[in-house]
């Protein structure tokens, strides 16, 4: 587990997202910044006043080729999932209220109870 890892966009920017997940084989132990295109999965949790930056993010990590891009926005109580990158932008966004449960698609899909959120 690392703190901190950066999702590089060459020559743009680079982006700290509060949690990714890269496939192990990716990982090199003694980096922490990892290419955007090989992450499968990032998620973002909101903090007051700075929700927009957090759903700005998403073209950002569309942009990458990030499968699927979570934002947890604490203030609406919703969960946003953004999935299918093309062109720069999400073609798909669900916003999912808190309490009821999110499939996140990965090769292995994975349901988050948000009922504790």
């Amino acid at each position: 587990m690392f703190e901190n890892i950066t999702c590089e966009e060459p020559e743009v920017d680079r982006y700290i997202p509060d949690l990714a997940v890269w496939p192990v084989e990716v990982i090199k132990w003694d980096e922490w910044v990892f290419a955007g295109e090989m992450c499968l999965f990032a998620a973002e949790v909101t903090t007051p006043q700075q929700e927009k930056r957090d759903y700005a993010k998403a073209s950002r990590y569309a942009r990458s080729g990030i499968p699927t891009y979570l934002v947890v926005d604490r203030a609406r109580r919703v969960c946003t999932l953004f999935i299918e990158p093309k062109g720069g932008r999400y073609r798909e966004r669900h916003e999912v209220p808190f309490g009821k449960p999110v499939t996140l698609p990965l090769d292995t899909p994975v349901t988050l109870d948000t009922s504790d959120f």
